[in-house]
């Protein structure tokens, strides 16, 4: 997303574990977990991006799938469902701390159990919240969605600007 922005950007990979807590609402969760990943950067003189996607689904919250049968558990509980995405996004900027979460619902068709065969040989279902990519081969178990595309892709571009503009910032102060 910030490639496309024409933003330039540097990775850190944040070491922190993420711990779904059952007890705590999953907004909380996803920008606590934003907010952990964004103290861990070691670069102070620039903006820190920190965020974390979760997808619920009654009450339960499903976070990356450790193994394929994670993944089948998660495919097969999302099918023929509606479930919400929650991204926290964390902000760093000159010492202050911003966050917000966004929130999308997707509902999915019913998935065959040989399409979740087929797709978890694709390998995309790994690294993923809910086992699944919006942007990938993940698309076609979808059937509409309700908010922001960006937020399930796991880049809520709409809070990540509106967050931005708590520290008199935009899009455009950060393009190269």
């Amino acid at each position: 997303m910030l490639r496309a922005l024409n933003i330039d950007f540097d990775v850190f990979v944040s070491d922190i574990h993420e711990k779904l807590e059952s007890r705590k609402n999953p907004a909380r969760i996803a920008c606590e977990l934003a907010i952990a990943k964004a103290r861990k950067c070691l670069r102070r003189d620039a903006l820190i991006i920190g965020m974390d996607t979760l997808v619920v689904v009654d009450r339960r919250k499903l976070g990356k799938p450790v193994n394929s049968e994670d993944a089948r558990r998660m495919l097969r509980l999302l099918s023929g469902r509606t479930h919400q995405v929650i991204t926290g996004v964390a902000l760093m900027w000159k010492g202050r701390l911003v966050s917000q979460a966004s929130v999308t619902r997707v509902q999915f068709r019913r998935i065959r159990s040989q399409e979740i065969d087929w797709y978890l040989q694709s390998g995309e279902t790994f690294d993923k919240a809910g086992a699944y990519a919006i942007q990938g081969m993940g698309r076609i178990f979808i059937n509409r969605i309700d908010g922001c595309y960006y937020n399930v892709v796991g880049f809520p571009l709409t809070v990540f600007q509106s967050l931005l503009r708590r520290f008199g910032l935009t899009i455009f102060d950060l393009q190269t």
